[in-house]
């Protein structure tokens, strides 16, 4: 196997074993989670510089090598941003258990019903 081989295969874990982890940070009580969804951005970096390392390596193949390879960083970089969705949702919720979202004027009715009348 390749050295980009070896890294890919090596990220391929590295990200599945972090959605989840990500998955299991959403289903903490919410006092639990800062901690963990701290942890699991730690992992997160290591994940990020595995990912730019296969992208360095896949700059210098030629051919449909090199177009094999992008689509499969295209696929990688949806996983991790997928992950970091996750965490950032989990990462909102505050420790009553209500998520971080703030409603605005014009979500509620009150402010549907001004904003029409503007």
């Amino acid at each position: 196997m390749s050295e980009i081989e070896l890294r890919a295969e090596d990220l391929t874990k590295l990200l599945a074993k972090l959605n989840d982890e990500a998955a299991a940070v959403g289903t903490m009580k919410p006092e639990q989670r800062a901690d963990a969804v701290a942890a699991v951005k730690e992992r997160m970096e290591k994940a990020k510089r595995e990912y730019k390392m296969v992208e360095m390596e896949s700059r210098v193949l030629s051919g449909d090598a090199k177009t094999i390879w992008k689509n499969k960083l295209k696929e990688f970089q949806k996983q991790m941003n997928s992950i970091e969705s996750e965490l950032k949702w989990a990462g909102a919720t505050s420790p009553d258990g209500k998520t971080g979202h703030k409603t605005s004027v014009a979500d509620t009715e009150e402010g549907m019903s001004a904003y029409g009348r503007q």
